[in-house]
């Protein structure tokens, strides 16, 4: 013991000279996380103090950007610049968030220019808070200059050495721990597969800004390059093959009706028209499908792929297939398309997205702009009366949506996205109102149940619709955005397959479209957008997307989703129309790394 103690009073008297030294670095340190702190706070995305690790991870980065320290012997002034540094990045950030609902990307921090003429809409979304920022800094740059400046000790390189590689190694220690253990494996940022691809800001705050800054860097390293001449040959005799002209499928002209696109999350076609223990799945769908004018297409193949929701939304309101990798609305944010809400807003139409949800899932702040719509109406715009893990629970989003709806000048388009079928399916006791029989698997029974009650939801809100006189001046789509999570895929295909319906197709539902029709053969949801323009009235508009019209009288049954697997056809299709459908996703592939559109 008394060793220890001996030990222990050489290293005081060793450090006591730098005391002022590990002050400062220390205080600067604070401040750093301070920044980090302050900004998740304000965007409601806070360090989580549940998971000590994610505290740390922040720690980690503030000791990161503290390690100038040690490259300099006596100017340690450096940091204070680096602490202006990230409260410039801090405050640019809030600034961005506060406009499209995620991160600044790395390269608009070069795109000065385009700030011109944007002084008064900047000044406008500066808050109070954001003068806390700097607070920190100025009072460390006046300690420096007052004190620090004359008490801290000109340090040797060798003690610059040895003092950075402890600070140093103690980063690698923190990182490397939660970069690569059990929990964290979905922050892997050397994969696809990792949390910062569908929410930025949460993946900040869960896993420290120094991992979002990797995944950032490696996006903009391998972001996008300029279309070759060769690669715009290839994509233009591929359009020019596909070239196609939409018949128009419904008496009324664009103008007359309002469009409400919901977008139902997981939702696939074998609920639908069937029943558990005597009970129906969903009722009010199958209402729906009743009605005079409905159309209901039960084959839709979901074609999403590395951006799930947002790709979705990507080929409904685009007619574009996702990236091979990665997900568009994060890889590409800057990108140019032609969109159903941009064709209606050149009739007249005012378009909205709505959202249960935080605005920077799935980037959707960005999403919303690039694909057209005049406003992002996400959870902070709702009275958070009843909110479960994703976000409001449906049937309040779709309550509060239909008064939002009734106050819209008209006409208008409005997407409106929900969540409460989310996977992992789970809903309160009083919210399970479904029996379903001992023998179903548990994650298929707890999906029954959210499609059951996501369906008393939308019963509930075109009930709303009708009363306010809002459906018959309407067209209702419904869709689900891509298929459900199926984690014992073969007991949930056993069961599936006494309704004798594949789980992996999602439905494609029409009301008041002025047609009735039941489409049985294969598509994929990338054919959901040709077949809107023609409904809608549309067909005079410049893009027709990538897929084809179910209105096509040409249109093969045969589609592929992005693991290329085929659905539907038969041997009498020639190989050429299979390999011309198939290669749509490389033409696409072309189309949104390159942004096509957008270079024209």
């Amino acid at each position: 013991m008394s060793k220890f103690f001996l030990w222990f009073r050489v290293l005081l008297l060793t450090i006591s000279p730098f005391r002022h030294n590990i002050l400062f670095f220390g205080l600067c340190t604070v401040a750093f996380y301070f920044n980090f702190w302050l900004f998740l706070d304000i965007v409601e995305q806070p360090i989580s103090t549940e998971l000590p690790s994610s505290v740390f991870l922040h720690i980690a980065t503030a000791l990161i950007l503290s390690l100038p320290y040690f490259l300099v012997r006596k100017r340690k002034e450096i940091l204070l610049i680096v602490l202006f540094l990230l409260n410039f990045y801090c405050v640019s950030n809030l600034l961005y968030y506060r406009t499209y609902f995620t991160l600044l990307p790395f390269d608009s921090f070069a795109m000065v220019s385009n700030l011109n003429g944007l002084s008064d809409s900047i000044l406008g979304s500066f808050r109070t808070v954001d003068w806390f920022f700097p607070i920190p800094s100025i009072v460390l740059l006046f300690s420096y200059l007052f004190s620090f400046r004359k008490t801290i000790t000109p340090e040797s390189i060798r003690l610059r050495a040895i003092s950075g590689s402890v600070v140093l190694a103690a980063i690698i220690l923190i990182i490397g721990y939660n970069l690569f253990n059990d929990r964290n494996k979905v922050s892997n940022l050397l994969s696809e597969e990792n949390e910062f691809r569908y929410d930025l800001v949460e993946g900040a705050s869960t896993y420290g800004f120094f991992h979002c800054w990797v995944y950032q860097t490696k996006n903009l390293l391998h972001g996008q390059v300029a279309m070759t001449a060769a690669e715009k040959r290839i994509v233009d005799k591929w359009l020019n093959e596909n070239r196609q002209n939409l018949p128009p499928v419904t008496l009324h002209e664009v103008g007359n009706k309002n469009v409400i696109l919901l977008i139902v999350e997981s939702l696939e076609s074998f609920p639908i028209g069937n029943s558990v223990n005597g009970t129906e799945i969903t009722p009010n769908l199958n209402r729906l499908l009743k009605n005079e004018q409905s159309l209901y297409a039960s084959h839709v193949v979901p074609q999403v792929n590395g951006g799930h929701s947002s790709d979705a939304q990507l080929i409904f309101n685009a007619g574009m297939l996702p990236p091979r990798t990665g997900a568009a609305c994060f890889r590409y944010p800057h990108n140019t398309y032609f969109t159903l809400a941009k064709a209606l807003k050149a009739k007249g139409y005012n378009t909205h997205t709505m959202l249960g949800g935080n605005a920077s899932f799935w980037n959707q702040g960005v999403l919303t702009k690039q694909l057209g719509y005049d406003d992002l109406i996400a959870v902070d715009q709702y009275d958070c009366d009843e909110y479960y893990e994703m976000g409001l629970t449906d049937s309040t989003f779709l309550a509060q949506s239909v008064e939002k709806l009734k106050a819209f000048k008209q006409p208008f388009m409005a997407q409106l996205i929900t969540l409460s079928s989310h996977d992992p399916y789970q809903l309160p006791d009083d919210r399970i109102y479904l029996k379903v029989p001992a023998g179903c698997p548990p994650d298929m029974a707890a999906y029954l149940n959210a499609i059951h009650y996501v369906d008393q939801c939308i019963g509930r809100f075109v009930q709303g619709l009708k009363k306010s006189g809002l459906l018959s001046k309407s067209v209702l789509i419904i869709t689900g955005d891509h298929d459900c999570t199926k984690r014992q895929p073969a007991q949930w295909r056993v069961y599936a397959n006494r309704w004798h319906v594949a789980t992996s197709v999602t439905p494609f539902i029409v009301v008041n479209g002025g047609l009735r029709q039941d489409y049985e053969p294969v598509m994929g949801q990338i054919d959901i957008y040709p077949s809107l323009l023609s409904i809608l009235g549309l067909q005079a508009y410049q893009w027709h997307g990538l897929g084809r019209s179910i209105f096509d009288s040409g249109k093969t049954p045969f589609t592929v989703n992005a693991r290329m697997s085929e659905f539907g056809g038969d041997n009498t299709i020639p190989s050429a129309v299979r390999n011309h459908i198939k290669s749509a996703w490389d033409v696409s592939d072309l189309m949104v790394t390159r942004d096509y559109f957008g270079k024209e």
